[in-house]
């Protein structure tokens, strides 16, 4: 009996220690400013995608962003999915769009493949809570709020 609530007791510890590191790793990206900073006009796809990994959304719930239009800063809300917004929709080439709640960064590969321009943009959402994140990755449910609205600049 001693020996069995003593597995019984290792077990629910080795489960509350695996919680514990999903809850602290769950959230590491690589869609943040740190890495944004790595990538620079000439780099080639292939470059970019070995810095950031492939283009994605990894929101869970919609946010709101910053497109530049006419020259004036306009937000405009990002769904979880695919990204619909075009950040260069004058200009010709492959746009490639990372999003996380740490920022966005939308790139304009030209045909040759390489990288020509950039837009880093903040990323405005629900609360951003590490245990709430965690959570609805693993129910995999999409909140039901709304996005705050952005500050004023």
């Amino acid at each position: 009996m001693k020996k069995q609530l003593l597995m019984a007791a290792g077990l629910g510890f080795l489960a509350l220690g695996g919680l514990l590191a999903f809850l602290l790793f769950a959230g590491r990206t690589t869609i943040d400013r740190e890495h944004f900073g790595a990538v620079r006009e000439g780099m080639t796809r292939a470059e970019m995608l070995r810095v950031l990994g492939p283009p994605r959304n990894e929101c869970l719930d919609p946010v709101v962003v910053w497109v530049s239009r006419h020259g004036k800063r306009q937000s405009a809300e990002i769904r979880p999915g695919p990204i619909t917004v075009r950040f260069f929709p004058d200009e010709a080439g492959e746009e490639l769009v990372w999003v996380s709640r740490s920022g966005l960064l939308a790139t304009r590969v030209d045909a040759d493949g390489r990288l020509r321009e950039t837009y880093v943009s903040d990323v405005v959402g629900p609360d951003q809570s590490l245990l709430g994140d965690a959570l609805r990755r693993l129910i995999g449910r999409e909140a039901s709020r709304s996005p705050s609205a952005p500050p004023a600049k």
